[in-house]
């Protein structure tokens, strides 16, 4: 619209150029002026009803996830050591247990990996698992769903105030005595250009929003396997002999123990900031 606006200032009939301009101008510094705060008023409200949303659901979610990978890891640990022994199929908490030598081979792996008879054993994964399906559900509705049908309502408030905004600029000068057929044909291109310019920024906007969320989404089993890290490397120096595989299962559960009363918290507190991040970059 300021372009335009230049042009029109630069070609006036009747007015002096100068006068034209500085005229001009401080309509559009005016108009402006005006639109910044109704502008800022759909960003704050878009912040507000994202942190709605996510304090009534997704904190929950998290909390109770937490709670539950913290409450169900020693059973997982205890169950990759029992004789009841998994297969290459899907395991089964009542059919968890690994062979001595499958289980070595895992702990000394960093937790994961892939046996003949066992298929693929991830330690981390099954430990993730409660706190993942809990608040899985409320991620995808809150970060995916309801981010991109805010930013949708935003599109469309600031694409219509964009239109007043032009129009209302467009009447004052045509009471300035501004030809009317030039002023429609400034603001339909005007409108154009902004309507090319604002769809890109939001789709730009909901690029980042979904890379930003799966990106954040993927940080929880990383963050276990590193505070696991300790367990599995003190599991996997016990020196064989008689009574190895005993002695390598103790030694992981009493490190373990340390580990999980502070993962499962540390990675919801990590995940809430870095929601709170990804919200930051949008607003």
């Amino acid at each position: 619209m300021l372009d335009r606006i230049k042009l029109l200032a630069t070609n006036a009939a009747n007015v002096p150029t100068e006068r034209s301009a500085y005229m001009m101008k401080s309509l559009f510094k005016t108009e402006m002026k005006n639109l910044v705060p109704k502008i800022q008023t759909i960003a704050d409200d878009f912040r507000q009803v994202l942190d709605r949303k996510i304090q009534q659901s997704l904190v929950t979610s998290l909390q109770i996830g937490a709670r539950k990978g913290r409450t169900t890891a020693m059973e997982t640990v205890h169950s990759w050591g029992t004789k009841c022994r998994r297969t290459s199929r899907k395991p089964r908490k009542n059919q968890n247990g690994l062979y001595w030598s499958t289980y070595r081979a895992a702990v000394r792996r960093d937790g994961v990996y892939t046996s003949g008879c066992a298929g693929l054993v991830d330690f981390n994964q099954e430990l993730c698992d409660p706190m993942e399906k809990e608040f899985s559900t409320d991620w995808q509705s809150v970060l995916d769903s309801t981010i991109r049908k805010l930013l949708s309502e935003a599109e469309k408030k600031i694409l219509q105030l964009c239109t007043n905004s032009s129009q209302s600029l467009a009447n004052i000068l045509r009471d300035s005595g501004v030809d009317v057929a030039r002023l429609s044909s400034i603001v339909n291109t005007a409108n154009r250009s902004t309507i090319t310019t604002l769809k890109a920024y939001f789709q730009e906007m909901g690029s980042v929003a979904v890379d930003a969320q799966r990106e954040l989404s993927r940080t929880l089993l990383p963050a276990v396997q590193e505070q696991m890290k300790s367990s599995y490397e003190s599991a996997g120096m016990v020196s064989q002999g008689d009574g190895t595989f005993a002695q390598m299962k103790k030694t992981m559960t009493r490190n373990s123990q340390q580990a999980i009363c502070v993962m499962f918290d540390d990675a919801k507190h990590k995940l809430l900031a870095g929601i709170d991040a990804v919200i930051k970059r949008l607003k």
